[in-house]
């Protein structure tokens, strides 16, 4: 056991971030196997929510591994003018099945108004941990020769959904 140094919070945090991460951390590296659209079992539906591209849906969530969309695209959908400040439990889809991703703001006392100041600062919508919904999501070690040397984040049906950044905000899997 490793004896742990700093405050008895940080120490309590730090354990529960780790015990969190293994809840994820599942090597499945046959999930992003080839399906029949991409990684993807089939093509992200048409409409999606708050507006969103679905040629942009297509490219990065089921042809890549590697990239997301540009910095700030949510924000020119209709999502942050739909969701009334303060809502909580807010459910994300996979665009492909329809499967619950994540759920926000959930855990350790996040509010609404902090899971879009980090929307903000990582410019499209960031997710911590204990919002996923583990039996959908997925997190995979750098693939060989990947452009981000960050985990990436995948639902169980091999749609792209991400890279784990910014853990110093409690891991924050960032769409």
């Amino acid at each position: 056991m490793v004896e742990c140094t700093a405050s008895w919070r940080t120490c309590w945090y730090n354990a529960y971030v780790v015990s969190l991460w293994a809840n994820f951390l599942k090597p499945e590296p046959a999930i992003m196997n080839l399906g029949v659209f991409g990684t993807c079992a089939a093509k992200p539906g048409d409409p999606l929510l708050y507006g969103a591209d679905l040629e942009t849906a297509r490219r990065i969530c089921c042809n890549n591994r590697d990239y997301a969309e540009r910095y700030g695209y949510w924000s020119t959908t209709n999502f942050p003018r739909q969701l009334p400040q303060g809502r909580s439990n807010i459910t994300f889809y996979d665009t492909v099945t329809g499967d619950p991703l994540f759920v926000v703001p959930r855990g350790r006392g996040r509010t609404y108004d902090q899971f879009v100041a980090d929307t903000r600062k990582y410019g499209w919508p960031a997710f911590r941990f204990e919002e996923a919904v583990a039996k959908n999501v997925r997190i995979l070690p750098p693939k060989t020769g990947a452009t981000i040397a960050a985990d990436e984040v995948v639902s169980t049906r091999g749609t792209h959904l991400g890279h784990v950044i910014g853990k110093e905000d409690g891991g924050a899997a960032a769409r």
